[in-house]
């Protein structure tokens, strides 16, 4: 799974959740933010994804269904 933000036309940022790592495409695109920052907010959304596959499997296997979506 990978997610990007576009600013306008330029792509700005780029996330590859397989190492949940956020690149920054545009030079000026890091912003007002420190690494920390960053970090802070990959770690964030690595969580948050996780929770939300945790959840559709656990809502897919308590309907009865048989398939596992976004295994981590």
């Amino acid at each position: 799974m990978q997610g990007m933000t576009l600013l306008g036309n330029p792509e700005t940022h780029f996330m590859d959740c397989s190492t949940c790592k956020i690149r920054f495409l545009q030079p000026w695109a890091q912003g007002g933010c420190i690494p920390k920052e960053w970090q802070d907010l990959e770690l964030l959304i690595h969580r948050s994804l996780s929770d939300f596959f945790r959840l559709v499997n656990k809502v897919v296997k308590d309907e009865g269904g048989g398939c596992e979506y976004g295994a981590v």
